[in-house]
């Protein structure tokens, strides 16, 4: 193949096809993309007009442009073979002059970072994340930073899940100017983004000038991707887990680089602290048992190293006189213990000087890894911590990374295989940082919840989902989906999409929720538990009630009266039955008094609306009689009179002792009772006009005219 600009093999990440091969070949002004199944097989062209293509992950995306639109679009394969339109949110158009970037697909989902602003110094625009197959992407986070170059201030953090840190722009709506940075971290993948928390003290131990204030106006802000002079130096080590170093400040914004200050992270950048002032390259060593930092922007003849995780720092002097650092390194997979610094030479500025720092006996011995026995080794599981909910659920996991023993610096890891220590201990429950804003929606940050593009509608799943074989039923998105990190049992189903019947294919939705009820499974559903229940009833009356003397023997139980209800009890059956019985009555009594108790006071409150409403005429007051309250006890528990009987049987009580108490009872004395009546009727009379402090609620009109 001739006139070929760029190729990729895509063996390298798919399993089928092995041998394709990808092409990217000008064309009068294009740029088409060809594939080859073998150097002697024909090209066979896959796409007319594309800016260009790139492999990532298990993904292969193609940036198209349609003409017609004059608009950029992406296709994209999760099989080498097959492409797929990948749908942008309908509020963002993509011209065709519009760059885009993919970022990382390290996570079953493809970042992707599109221009909107391409002023010169003022270029940023939204990152974007994918579903799990990359045909349709959502708005992670808005307004991040760009340079010229085209790239991007984002930092996926290596040996962590889903952790990320990211610049935006903080003054886009000006448009213009100079940038305002600010720092964002997500320890779920994109799905929410918060500030970074500042150290208390910086590294001489006094406070930051904004110390006390809000995130928003006091917090660590960390130079990012576009700033670094070797892009290869980020913030962590696949090695070295849970470990962030960065340049940066503590304030409202990110200040130029020459005022920064050195930060470090020992926990997957949840807390910070400043172990230097000034700007310094880092570099990790032995699995980030050793770190080492040197002078990044004045000439120096020594550098920093930390045996401790940072805590304490060693100055070694390894010249006499101070040289200007180009670069630190060591392997790319920071297990070694040796150093590189390249340094330029003092005689010839054109020449580069290369010193190694070398500690390799610095350590006593190597630590010791027993995976079988980890109690009795060097190392110990350290499992991340969710900053915002305080529990280390992150992706719906507890996970547990091998570390060596803090303060076990005696000894290095050197190759041992710390990787394979790695191992998630449990699922936990789903909660809403599980999920993400589904196609069309987005994040409020007010109330973090995913809430519909004004204008826009959810995605249509119909046709997508019906099309398949033996589909009978399709989705309507609820605004919410579920991180593909995430492995989270039950708990909160933000994603419970609500199912909808295909069309033609209602029967089969029906059977398969169970709508189509038939009479049988009403009978099972009804009937069946209707049965049970009066079964439940007739056994509790035979055995707890009937047997026990019935209803009647019920109605002459008082709750006072400690040995009213003494049933039959043979075995553990009958306690248990007794005990509902039991309830049953208390309960009954309960409602009882209380409806009594209710109706009385509603009986007073009619009788004061009725004598306000029907006034009586001057001259007359009217007197409204206080309930006696305390009557309802008797009422409740029994009282005298209820137990008459009781007490005449067992010799408590005489009726000649009786009939001297009350007269009223004795019926067969009509005259005596006649009697009693008229005394107490001139009593109450004369209490009635004589007693103040019975209720007046007579016109005041009526106690004024009788005082004049």
């Amino acid at each position: 193949m001739k006139n070929v600009k760029t190729c990729d093999f895509v063996g390298s990440i798919f399993e089928k096809p092995n041998k394709v091969i990808y092409c990217s070949s000008p064309n009068d002004r294009r740029l088409e993309m060809f594939s080859l199944e073998s150097p002697s097989s024909q090209p066979e062209k896959v796409f007319d007009n594309i800016v260009g293509f790139a492999l990532t992950g298990n993904y292969v995306v193609v940036a198209t442009i349609d003409e017609k639109k004059n608009s950029l679009l992406s296709k994209v394969s999760v099989d080498g073979t097959t492409f797929a339109d990948a749908d942008f949110p309908h509020d963002l158009k993509v011209g065709s002059h519009q760059a885009f970037t993919v970022l990382d697909s390290s996570s079953k989902a493809i970042f992707m970072h599109v221009t909107t602003s391409e002023k010169p110094n003022f270029e940023y625009g939204p990152l974007l994340k994918s579903n799990s197959n990359g045909t349709y992407f959502v708005v992670s986070l808005d307004n991040v930073n760009r340079n010229t170059e085209g790239y991007v201030d984002f930092d996926k953090i290596d040996g962590l899940e889903g952790t990320i840190i990211a610049n935006v722009v903080a003054n886009a709506k000006d448009g213009q100017g100079e940038k305002k940075l600010q720092t964002l971290i997500s320890h779920n993948d994109g799905s929410e983004w918060n500030y970074l928390v500042p150290p208390a003290v910086d590294s001489e131990g006094k406070k930051y000038p904004c110390s006390g204030q809000s995130l928003s106006k006091c917090a660590l802000h960390l130079h990012g991707f576009t700033e670094r002079a070797d892009y290869r130096d980020t913030f962590s080590s696949g090695s070295a887990t849970g470990f962030l170093i960065g340049v940066g400040n503590v304030g409202e914004y990110l200040t130029p680089m020459d005022s920064g200050s050195t930060f470090l992270s020992t926990d997957g950048g949840v807390t910070w602290k400043e172990i230097k002032k000034g700007v310094y390259m880092w570099e990790y060593g032995d699995q980030g048992t050793i770190l080492v930092l040197v002078d990044a922007v004045q000439s120096t003849d020594s550098i920093l190293y930390s045996l401790d995780d940072g805590k304490t720092w060693n100055e070694f002097k390894f010249i006499d006189s101070p040289l200007k650092i180009n670069d630190l390194a060591t392997v790319p997979t920071d297990t070694a213990r040796k150093f590189l610094l390249f340094t330029e030479n003092p005689k010839d500025s054109h020449d580069t000087l290369a010193i190694c720092i070398d500690f390799t006996n610095i350590h006593e011995r190597q630590c010791q890894l027993n995976l079988d026995d980890p109690e009795h080794d060097d190392y110990e599981y350290w499992t991340p911590t969710y900053p915002q909910s305080g529990d280390k659920c992150i992706f719906g996991h507890e996970s547990k990374y091998l570390r060596r023993i803090v303060g076990r610096t005696d000894c290095f890891i050197g190759s041992a295989p710390l990787d394979i220590g790695y191992k998630q201990v449990k699922n936990c429950s789903c909660t809403r940082r599980d999920y993400e804003c589904d196609y069309n929606y987005y994040r409020d940050i007010n109330d973090n919840t995913c809430k519909l593009v004004k204008g826009l509608s959810s995605k249509d799943y119909q046709k997508s989902m019906c099309e398949k074989e033996n589909a009978f039923q399709y989705f309507e998105s609820t605004g919410y989906r579920k991180i593909p990190l995430s492995t989270c049992k039950g708990g909160q189903q933000f994603d419970n999409w609500n199912p909808k019947a295909c069309p033609g294919k209602q029967k089969e939705f029906d059977e398969f929720y169970g709508h189509d009820v038939s009479g049988h499974k009403l009978f099972f559903v009804i009937f069946i538990p209707f049965l049970i229940f009066l079964a439940s009833v007739w056994f509790v009356y035979d055995r707890g009630i009937r047997r026990n003397g019935g209803f009647k023997r019920l109605g002459q139980i008082r709750l006072d009266e400690e040995d009213g209800f003494n049933p039959i009890e043979n075995d553990q059956v009958d306690v248990v039955v007794n005990k509902i019985v039991r309830g049953g009555i208390f309960t009954a009594a309960i409602v009882v008094a209380t409806a009594k108790t209710i109706l009385k006071i509603d009986l007073m409150l009619l009788e004061k609306v009725s004598n306000a409403i029907f006034r009586r005429s001057p001259g007359h007051r009217n007197y409204v009689n206080v309930p006696n309250f305390e009557n309802e006890e008797d009422e409740l528990f029994g009282d005298f009179q209820d137990n008459l009987d009781d007490e005449l049987e067992d010799g408590r009580l005489s009726t000649e002792d009786f009939s001297r108490r009350d007269p009223f009872i004795d019926g067969d004395d009509d005259e005596e009772e006649a009697n009693a009546f008229d005394d107490d009727a001139q009593e109450i009379e004369q209490s009635v006009a004589t007693d103040d402090r019975l209720f007046d609620i007579g016109d005041e009109e009526e106690e004024e005219q009788q005082q004049q």
